[in-house]
């Protein structure tokens, strides 16, 4: 199938919808969001090559794939947890490193700050359940460590 078959029949502007099923379906996403004279230009090679790049990455999903949207005052912002096998190559890693030096220490900066956060909420719950971790102090681990915030901030 040649690129201006894909494009007449799959265009939005040529008002229709797909009569047969598309034997690529990759390439009829890629080329639709492409104006027409550009995608008519691709050679079957050139196609061949952009399907191979970017093939394997639709198919690999991550193990933990979380999207939190927050809003706060008059935007919305997004939090994205993502793990999964690391496969990227040692030598890619760090490229990507080197490229973005600061993402690294604002990455454990947040690490840390969440550490502390999951460190406080749980601290709570304990207190809340009455559970009592650290046996040597007085009403929990929640009074101690307010007591601690006392001596040092007061």
């Amino acid at each position: 199938m040649t690129m201006q078959e894909i494009h007449s029949e799959y265009s939005p502007s040529a008002g229709k919808t797909a009569a047969r099923p598309m034997r690529e379906p990759f390439l009829e996403r890629f080329l639709l969001g492409i104006p027409e004279d550009v995608a008519n230009s691709f050679t079957d090679a050139q196609l061949a090559a952009v399907k191979r790049s970017f093939g394997g990455r639709n198919n690999r999903a991550h193990m933990v794939d979380m999207h939190i949207t927050m809003p706060l005052l008059f935007q919305s912002y997004y939090l994205v947890f993502l793990t999964g096998i690391e496969i990227r190559s040692r030598a890619r890693r760090r490229r990507d490193a080197a490229h973005r030096p600061i993402a690294k220490v604002a990455n454990r900066v947040f690490l840390c700050l969440l550490s502390v956060l999951a460190f406080f909420i749980v601290a709570g719950f304990l207190s809340v359940l009455d559970v009592d971790i650290l046996p040597e102090t007085q009403g929990g681990i929640w009074s101690a460590i307010t007591g601690q915030f006392k001596n040092i901030f007061l």
